[in-house]
């Protein structure tokens, strides 16, 4: 629509679109397409999915491609959800199609991985990935039994002297931005 707004006006303004494209007050030749690609599908939210289902009502031919990972849905405390492009994917003529093969990860890392996400219920995806790397990371699971964690964590990792990237998962920004700026700190 050709305006921009903060993300809590979002919401209004795909409402809009979609009143708008309903009520036909929108150019055609604007919204005739015959692809479209959604990017990080499982991020949709109720009002992005209705402007999706107006787009597809608007053009009955139209490709839609919808990428994304439902073990990747962060935005869900701002009513993102999964079940939106798990409703594309199960609509007539669908086709789904896995992407198995990580390139990123370590072979014991996906191995992991797959092993944890057999304890989730209710995924999209059905295919085990596949680790392209065939050398092994090194993997550390260390659980503290104290309320303060932020100050052993950063001294393990400093005393593990690791060269490269290190991924520490966290529940909150706060946690996060702690640590990184404890091992800023310490030359990190």
């Amino acid at each position: 629509m050709g305006r921009v707004g903060s993300l809590e006006k979002s919401g209004e303004i795909i409402q809009e679109t979609i009143k708008r494209i309903k009520n036909g007050q929108v150019e055609p030749g604007r919204i005739t397409k015959t692809v479209l690609v959604i990017d990080e599908a499982q991020d949709m939210d109720a009002h992005e999915f209705a402007l999706v289902k107006a787009l597809m009502e608007q053009n009955e031919g139209m490709r839609v491609i919808a990428v994304g990972d439902d073990d990747q849905n962060i935005f869900e405390f701002r009513g993102a959800s999964s079940k939106y492009m798990e409703n594309l994917i199960t609509g007539p003529d669908a086709v789904l199609v896995e992407l198995v093969e990580n390139y990123r990860s370590k072979r014991n890392l996906v191995d992991f991985t797959n092993r944890f996400l057999l304890r989730i219920t209710n995924r999209l995806k059905q295919t085990p990935i596949m680790a392209v790397q065939s050398d092994n990371g090194k993997l550390k699971r260390v659980r503290y039994r104290s309320r303060h964690l932020i100050t052993p964590l950063v001294k393990d990792i400093l005393a593990e002297g690791l060269i490269g990237s290190t991924c520490v998962l966290t529940k909150r920004n706060e946690e996060a931005l702690q640590i990184a700026g404890l091992l800023i700190k310490n030359g990190r």
